[in-house]
């Protein structure tokens, strides 16, 4: 069944979510370049995954095997070639630079929420949002994945979704602050592309069954098996 992010979408059997949608980052706070998708999913068994996968830019390497449907990627571009000491530095069994950060909530022992997002930097900061928007602060997935969203980066950049709500408006107000602590203020639109992509399965506390919710920023589906 497709959900509705909008209204909390609920399906009464294991359920998944995910997004093919292109990664408009390269980099902490470039646009354009990128190519990553996410996978939330859960079974009435007690299993859970989350996988962010990226292939780096968009098309990744440009190169495919013949036969076998998928792109090489071209993480290359992620690992440090300057600065010999640096731990992401170009060298044998060295990982490259990720944001990667699936996720998994647990409660009562079991796993509750499975989440994840692409979007290069933005994707720490979307998912910590949407986790606590719902564990904190009780809103169900479908609101938590909808709320404005705000990112700060490593460069004393702040990037700031509009709420809508004008000079006297929350993102305003999170403006005028950040801009007085010395952040360059990026104000983006409502719900903008750039600020990630959500995908997230949660098993129903009041019920059987779970609920799975898809990004509104972006491409992406939530699906149930009954």
């Amino acid at each position: 069944r497709a959900a509705d992010p909008a209204a909390g979408p609920d399906a009464a059997g294991p359920d998944a979510a995910g997004s093919g949608a292109a990664d408009p980052a390269a980099g902490p706070d470039a646009a354009g370049s990128g190519e990553t998708t996410h996978l939330s999913a859960m079974d009435d068994e007690g299993g859970a995954v989350g996988i962010t996968q990226s292939i780096e830019l968009v098309y990744g390497s440009k190169a495919a095997a013949s036969g076998l449907g998928f792109l090489y990627n071209n993480y290359m571009s992620a690992y440090e070639t300057a600065d010999a000491s640096h731990r992401h530095y170009l060298r044998p069994n060295a990982a490259p630079r990720t944001f990667a950060a699936p996720c998994i909530v647990f409660r009562g022992g079991r796993p509750w929420i499975v989440a994840g997002s692409p979007g290069s930097s933005r994707i720490v900061t979307a998912v910590a949002l949407f986790v606590g928007r719902v564990v904190d602060g009780g809103s169900d997935m479908g609101e938590a994945v909808g709320m404005p969203r705000l990112h700060c980066s490593p460069g004393g950049t702040a990037s700031i979704e509009d709420d809508g709500g004008g000079p006297r408006g929350a993102s305003a107000a999170a403006a005028g602050l950040l801009g007085g602590m010395g952040y360059k203020i990026d104000m983006r639109s409502r719900r903008s592309f750039y600020m990630g992509a959500v995908h997230a399965a949660m098993r129903r506390q009041s019920g059987a069954g779970f609920q799975g919710v898809a990004e509104v920023r972006r491409d992406g589906a939530a699906r149930g098996i009954d």
